[in-house]
């Protein structure tokens, strides 16, 4: 695969917060319209969690995005460049994001679902759901091995090293604090100029502020979330518009009980989707949804 592969095949890109169903939407959209190539996904049905693999990766788990082909997804199992058919691709809102696609695929058709502000009740329905979602205790400290089959696997051996030293301060952390550590320490590097692994290992010890954090308090992780859903809203949103001429903003306040008004609305993005089916899969999704307890439970 290459650059003109992926401007050949017409992708989709879904930007979303962490916490509103973005892998479920990805892959509900790629099985619901014969124009696009199915997304590789797998389910926790203990934790009704999607886990997706398309062809291109999470911009911000990305060290250097100077070059194309460092954004393509390793694990992606699908064949777009001999079906001939369109793609989906996801990612969070960032920085590296907005300069990724701005650099090289600057017309793309962006879906940025989001949250209709101020509505207090969908805040804290979503943030409810992230923490029950996300929230999975890792022991202490990692490994190697843990480091390249969940965290990342093009990591040097000192920033591996790096990681595992942090998480000794603790008896476990939750896994979205290990993706909070390794989005900060890549940030900490200079993509533009990158150095060589010694240096940067040096640049990391001196920087305090991108150490392991842990928040054992639930409580505490739901209002960190609900300002995280704010502050990218009023971050982000307005950037992603700024930028990318094809955006369609989607709010997603109804997927905690019915998926009808979110579907319609991607249909007149997407006019061969199989809406029925969509919201049918999706409605399933959002029971299950409810059903969930709190991660100590």
């Amino acid at each position: 695969m290459n650059h003109n592969d992926f401007i050949n095949a017409h992708p989709v890109l879904i930007v979303y917060p962490a916490g509103l169903g973005g892998e479920h939407i990805a892959h509900t959209l790629s099985i619901c319209c014969e124009q696009f190539e199915d997304i590789y996904t797998w389910v926790n049905e203990n934790m009704n969690q999607y886990h997706s693999i398309c062809a291109l990766r999470y911009m911000d788990l990305v060290e250097d995005i100077t070059k194309f082909e460092n954004g393509i997804e390793t694990r992606y199992k699908g064949d777009f460049v001999s079906t001939k058919k369109r793609i989906i691709v996801k990612d969070h809102p960032s920085n590296k994001s907005i300069e990724f696609y701005k650099r090289y695929l600057p017309d793309i058709t962006i879906i940025y679902i989001d949250l209709s502000f101020p509505k207090r009740d969908s805040i804290d329905y979503f943030a409810d759901l992230a923490v029950k979602k996300l929230s999975v205790k890792i022991d202490c400290p990692i490994t190697v091995e843990f480091i390249d089959s969940t965290i990342s696997t093009t990591l040097s051996k000192k920033q591996q090293q790096f990681m595992i030293d942090e998480t000794k301060k603790f008896d476990w952390v939750w896994r979205h604090e290990l993706y909070e550590l390794l989005s900060n320490l890549l940030e900490s590097d200079n993509h533009k100029n990158p150095v060589s692994s010694t240096t940067h290992h040096s640049s990391i010890i001196k920087n305090k502020n991108i150490g392991l954090k842990h928040n054992s308090d639930i409580s505490v992780l739901k209002e960190e979330h609900k300002q995280s859903l704010i502050n990218t809203y009023i971050t982000f949103l307005p950037k992603y518009k700024r930028t990318f001429k094809n955006l369609h903003v989607v709010d997603s306040d109804n997927l905690d009980k019915d998926s009808t008004i979110f579907w319609q609305k991607i249909k007149k993005i997407v006019p061969k989707l199989d809406t029925d089916k969509a919201i049918g899969i999706t409605n399933r999704w959002i029971e299950n949804n409810n059903k969930l307890g709190q991660p100590n439970e």
